[in-house]
């Protein structure tokens, strides 16, 4: 199954809900940064409630939200449009720890709570604008919905599940976010709250094979209306010419010294795919650069 996001209205039209299945991408994620178990739940975690807040923008707006909490996983960040592209990475990819008791990752303690939740929208404009809110559980869906209520005054149900298999592979992920619009009625608040506390958890929805059409279904008791169906991908925009135009804005003297090195491997952080700059390719940048000074 492809990954893809349903967006629908419900409790006539006042309540917004947002469903993913993001199995593939965060996958993807995995393989490319080769992370363990823990890291695993958290950078796909991340991505998923990225993706689900940048399908909430209009075509040419990206989001990246930063976790930069003080646990050993250091940061997380993804960067997301509203075409349902993401793309995400965590500073230490190799973090493992399990609590004892439930067998399942502590991301509290891997993630920390001591930090914050950053969020900087480009909506295209002369400026972007990035908001932020304290870690409170490092749990990350948690954080997430404190910091859409925090920053952003929109009472939110964020919850995220990523569940990884014996060998370290993805077994399902995925995700919804629910928020109210103005005009609500506060009985299909508790209704929502009721249903989120009575369904099966995402991880068993998932393993039961419910699509993200049916998730909606059961959350909203049935209410929800389809508006739009997004396709979802892990998908990186870096190229060489990018990373060209970055040593460029390198002063000539450093271009210099990584000419001496004779050749210079430039990794993004986002995807892992390297670039090799040849000697003869630095020269060129130098010449470009003095042209331009003169």
């Amino acid at each position: 199954m492809k990954d893809y996001l349903i967006k629908s209205f419900a409790y006539n039209n006042t309540i917004r809900v947002f469903v993913a299945n993001t199995t593939n991408l965060v996958s993807e994620a995995q393989i490319k940064h080769q992370t363990q178990p823990t890291a695993t739940q958290a950078l796909g975690r991340v991505l998923t409630a990225s993706v689900i807040l940048g399908s909430f923008y209009e075509k040419g707006q990206t989001i990246a939200a930063t976790i930069d909490g003080n646990g050993p996983l250091g940061k997380i960040i993804a960067e997301s449009d509203a075409e349902g592209n993401v793309r995400g990475f965590v500073s230490n990819p190799n973090v493992i720890i399990i609590n004892s008791k439930s067998n399942t990752s502590n991301l509290s303690i891997a993630v920390g709570t001591d930090g914050f939740l950053h969020l900087t929208k480009d909506l295209g404009i002369k400026n972007m604008f990035t908001g932020r809110a304290q870690l409170q559980t490092g749990e990350i869906a948690e954080d997430f919905a404190y910091y859409l209520a925090a920053s952003e005054q929109i009472p939110s149900a964020v919850n995220l599940s990523v569940t990884v298999n014996e060998d370290g592979t993805v077994k399902h992920a995925g995700g919804y976010i629910i928020q109210v619009t103005p005009g609500y009625d506060e009985d299909d608040i508790k209704k929502i709250e009721k249903k989120v506390k009575s369904i099966p958890s995402l991880n068993d929805l998932f393993e039961l094979g419910k699509t993200p059409e049916e998730i909606s279904s059961m959350l909203t008791s049935g209410t929800a209306k389809i508006l739009d169906k997004l396709n979802l991908q892990f998908i990186c925009n870096c190229s060489k010419e990018r990373f060209e135009r970055g040593l460029l804005t390198l002063p000539i003297t450093d271009l210099k010294e990584l000419a001496t090195d004779k050749k210079v491997d430039v990794t993004c952080h986002f995807c892992n795919k390297n670039y090799l700059f040849t000697e003869e390719e630095i020269n060129i940048l130098i010449n470009e650069k003095e042209n331009y000074k003169n």
